[in-house]
């Protein structure tokens, strides 16, 4: 039980590097961007991708089941925010919107 509860904690440790760059770093090199990274993880191109793969090797790798959970609801609370923005951009945008939504795929 312990072991488990170890590599769980271990899990987590490979998460303070990324968390300090990400918000650290950022929030020493400019106000704004500590803004801007709080809204969201990565969502240009593949690095929504990248960020997924990145974790869920952290969690198997660990064996960190809670953590491979964490990564799996975070996907999948991504997509209905994605979702939840286009509906806020259908209404502020409109058609313009709309037709920039044919010429661009949501995902990849």
């Amino acid at each position: 039980m312990f072991q488990k509860g170890k590599k769980c904690m271990n899990s987590f440790l490979l998460l303070i590097p990324f968390l300090a760059i990400r918000f650290l770093l950022l929030s020493i090199l400019s106000k704004g961007a500590i803004r801007r990274a709080a809204y969201f993880a990565p969502l240009q191109g593949q690095e929504r991708v990248a960020y997924f793969i990145c974790f869920t090797g952290i969690a198997l790798l660990a064996q960190a089941w809670i953590l491979l959970a964490v990564v799996v609801v975070f996907q999948i609370s991504s997509h209905w925010i994605i979702l939840s923005e286009e509906r806020w951009c259908l209404d502020q945008f409109g058609t313009d919107y709309e037709q920039y939504m044919k010429e661009v795929r949501r995902y990849l």
